[in-house]
């Protein structure tokens, strides 16, 4: 079974099942953007830049892992390609408000 493996900056690690993923959902544009994917029971919020880029691989199940980097490390990374700057995971039931989140 394929999955996508989280991998956060400060060491916390998930993996999630493809047969549970449920939808993904882009806002934002260029350097201010975020992702949603949506499992059965959790949502992991990606925030970052040039975030859409993603989007064919989620689409296609091709997205194996995803991980965060500091702010600091921007300027070392490649200004066309996707960059993530935090990383959390809460469960789906919980409101984005009160949402337990992990980063």
């Amino acid at each position: 079974m394929r999955t996508l493996q989280i991998h956060s900056w400060n060491g916390d690690k998930w993996v999630f099942p493809w047969a549970h993923f449920s939808a993904a959902c882009h806002q934002g544009s260029g350097e201010s953007e975020q992702l949603v994917l949506s499992f059965a029971n959790y949502e992991v919020v990606v925030d970052g830049a040039h975030l859409a880029l993603l989007l064919p691989e989620i689409a296609n199940f091709h997205l194996d892992c995803l991980r965060d980097m500091p702010a600091q490390f921007r300027s070392q990374a490649d200004k066309n390609e996707p960059f993530i700057s935090r990383l959390s995971v809460r469960s789906a039931s919980d409101s984005p408000e009160t949402g337990a989140q992990t980063s």
